[in-house]
């Protein structure tokens, strides 16, 4: 499970015609390498929840090396115990968190059970990919959208990808923690919607 490896395989997947690719937190990270990789077969870009440098560092704001070496010795002991953790945290503190988080169990039930080899390999993508560069000369439309309260991919990423490109539409949504999709997802769909009807005018 590497990075290109994953990325080709969801290349082989898409249709013949250009696409809109939406990619939340790591999948963010294999959406912007696939753009980069085959940009004739993306029509624009929605990266949720994603940075395009996941470790912390003194002049790049994201998840400090510890914290991320905490979850992974966890993720090795109780796989499916961690990742049920780490969802609630997400939700913590939400006026819905108890509906959100049924959604979670729910959607975690419906999954294959989680393959740790390949959840393993997904979190050593994350401590060695910096696509900065990317960002600054991609020329396909993007859409970040990052959230206030995201504790694994800080709200201040986004003046960071600022600062790479002008040309990025960056967007916060207030309250929001790392999975938008559920406890803020009018607000998400509604800025994806807004971003792709602009784009295909």
């Amino acid at each position: 499970y590497t990075l290109e490896a994953v990325v080709d395989a969801i290349y082989a997947q898409l249709p013949e015609q250009a696409s809109v690719l939406v990619g939340w937190s790591l999948g963010g990270n294999l959406a912007l390498r696939l753009a980069e990789k085959y940009p004739e077969r993306i029509r624009s870009l929605v990266l949720v929840a994603s940075n395009p440098h996941f470790i912390k560092t003194e002049s790049w704001p994201g998840m400090h090396p510890q914290v991320l070496q905490v979850f992974t010795d966890n993720l090795q002991r109780n796989c499916s115990q961690t990742l049920l953790r780490f969802m609630s945290l997400q939700v913590q503190g939400k006026a819905d968190a108890k509906s959100s988080l049924r959604q979670i169990k729910r959607a975690m039930c419906e999954c294959v059970t989680p393959n740790i080899e390949a959840l393993m390999s997904g979190l050593d993508i994350l401590k060695s990919t910096d696509q900065r560069e990317i960002l600054r000369v991609l020329k396909i439309p993007l859409l970040m959208i990052f959230a206030e309260q995201d504790t694994l991919v800080p709200a201040a990423v986004a003046e960071q990808c600022r600062l790479l490109s002008k040309q990025i539409d960056l967007k916060i949504i207030p309250g929001a923690g790392h999975i938008p999709f559920i406890t803020h997802r009018q607000q998400m769909l509604s800025l994806m919607q807004d971003f792709i009807a602009r784009k295909d005018d």
